[in-house]
């Protein structure tokens, strides 16, 4: 397996350390240890993040979901540092591991890409995909649509805009997940108009990696390849 590593020691270099610091651990829900996370990027400008379960010795934070097991997190350290010589353990951020999009998970096994929202989707990909989305009436718990808004949406924009047409009360700004989950509940907004203002956030999120693989040769090859091998 490749390693999974951006270079991002130019962007960094300009950086402070609180600056550094507030990037990784928004990409963390919890780490296991902080200071050790400012004591590492104290040492290096630009630590190498692994998202795969298999480093090389080079890796200096793993990120991996919080559906990981703690004690596979121990064992994972304990196997990865047997026999070397390291001053610091790596460090490990959990983040949320967003659920299922399809209604009935075990079809996302038979290869429907429709279970997630991939980096590479289109437009059309994500419109057909979101309009498919499990996204329950009046609940909130267990609606990937909604999980989706609170995870990548609030914290992208920081609100999750609904379009309305002027006769159906104009558009509605929601500022945090309180009041969206109280206005879907209580029936003041339906699931299609979710979905719709999803697809719509999402698009605008992913718009500069469409973008980038629209007018960059080299990237549109290694989609290319990506698609067909």
């Amino acid at each position: 397996m490749e390693e999974a590593t951006i270079c991002t020691t130019w962007n960094a270099v300009g950086m402070s350390l609180d600056q550094r610091f507030a990037i990784i651990r928004s990409i963390g829900l919890e780490s296991i240890d902080e200071d050790n996370v400012r004591r590492l990027l104290g040492k290096k400008v630009a630590p190498v993040c692994y998202v795969w379960c298999d480093p090389s010795p080079s890796a200096d934070i793993w990120l991996l979901s919080m559906d990981h097991e703690e004690d596979l997190h121990d064992k994972l350290i304990r196997q990865y540092c047997k026999g070397m010589k390291h001053e610091y353990r790596p460090i490990i951020l959990s983040h949320n591991k967003l659920p299922n999009l399809i209604e009935h998970p075990e079809y996302g096994k038979n290869g429907d890409p429709a279970w997630a929202i991939f980096m590479e989707d289109r437009e059309v990909n994500l419109s057909d995909k979101l309009s498919r989305a499990f996204c329950p009436p009046k609940v909130a718990g267990g609606n990937p649509c909604l999980e989706y808004i609170k995870y990548i949406v609030f914290p992208w924009f920081g609100y999750f805009e609904v379009p309305r047409n002027e006769e159906n009360g104009g558009s509605r700004m929601f500022q945090n997940m309180e009041e969206l989950i109280t206005d879907y509940e209580g029936g003041a907004l339906d699931a299609a108009e979710v979905r719709l203002a999803l697809t719509e956030a999402l698009s605008k999120i992913l718009k500069p990696v469409r973008d980038h693989f629209a007018n960059n040769c080299e990237a549109k090859n290694l989609e290319y390849e990506a698609m067909w091998n």
